[in-house]
């Protein structure tokens, strides 16, 4: 993963008033449930985190443009879709998304994509400019459940 020896657990935070508890459930077939609707399913939690050990202390993101493409879950031997222990199509879901990071000044060459106006502690109006994170391929950062 990364070159430094210090690594850096990133959480994106969510809207507590809509996900209390800091989870967000999914159905078999990638779909946003209640959190009563997945304990009912009895499916087991699988809890995702990202890495970015390449980023110390921290890097704020902002989560846009998220979509989930859902696949079937293919047996690479017999090319044949898998199925659990209830006779039902295995699937996985594959998200994508876009992430912008916020800069108090202007950076050269580069275009916002939104412009906020926020308070400060002292309340003060601070202007954020809001620009595109490219991904550096070199860096990818690895899912594992």
């Amino acid at each position: 993963m990364g070159t430094g020896n210090v690594a850096t657990l990133l959480r994106l935070g969510l809207d507590k008033s809509v996900y209390p508890d800091g989870y967000i459930y999914v159905d078999t077939e990638g779909n946003v449930i209640t959190k009563e609707a997945f304990e009912a399913s009895g499916e087991i939690k699988q809890t995702l985190a990202l890495s970015f050990d390449d980023v110390y202390p921290h890097i704020d993101l902002y989560v846009y443009n998220v979509r989930k493409h859902v696949r079937y879950l293919k047996n690479s031997q017999t090319n044949t879709i898998e199925l659990d222990s209830r006779g039902n199509k295995k699937t996985y879901t594959i998200w994508y998304m876009r992430l912008a990071f916020p800069s108090v000044t202007k950076i050269a060459g580069k275009t916002a994509i939104n412009i906020t106006h926020d308070k400060d502690e002292s309340g003060n109006i601070i202007t954020h400019y809001w620009y595109d994170y490219e991904i550096d391929r070199t860096m990818i950062v690895v899912l594992t459940y």
